[in-house]
């Protein structure tokens, strides 16, 4: 494996003592998915759990924009995929301290129903 040395544009926005660490700050590596492993494991649900109903989280014309954005490039990236699961998460954002929407994806009662011991 090489390691490639970072951009110019990344090496000045990262502090010299992290250097040796760039490629965990690099914007192309953060749009990959690691290869699969034998280690990958499944989410299994409980047997005979009733599946929580979505929280639909009311979004302003601009954030339903970003969402069918991140939606569109997410599926583009393949770090996500079309389903027919019944079970679903609520979707809403957060603004960034910079200005800009955070995505975020409530799958805390989805958790509930699954084997937390897998």
């Amino acid at each position: 494996m090489s390691i490639e040395s970072p951009s110019t544009a990344e090496s000045t926005s990262i502090p010299q003592e992290y250097h040796e660490l760039h490629e965990v700050f690099s914007k192309e590596k953060a749009t990959q998915l690691p290869s699969n492993h034998p280690w990958d494991c499944a989410i299994d649900l409980l047997p005979n759990v009733m599946l929580p109903k979505c929280r639909v989280y009311p979004l302003s014309l601009p954030e339903s924009k970003a969402m069918e954005d991140y939606i569109e490039d997410a599926l583009a990236a393949g770090n996500i995929r079309l389903t027919t699961s019944p079970v679903a998460a609520g979707f809403f954002f957060v603004k960034k301290k910079h200005g800009g929407l955070c995505p975020c994806i409530d799958y805390r009662r989805n958790f509930k129903n699954t084997n937390g011991d897998d």
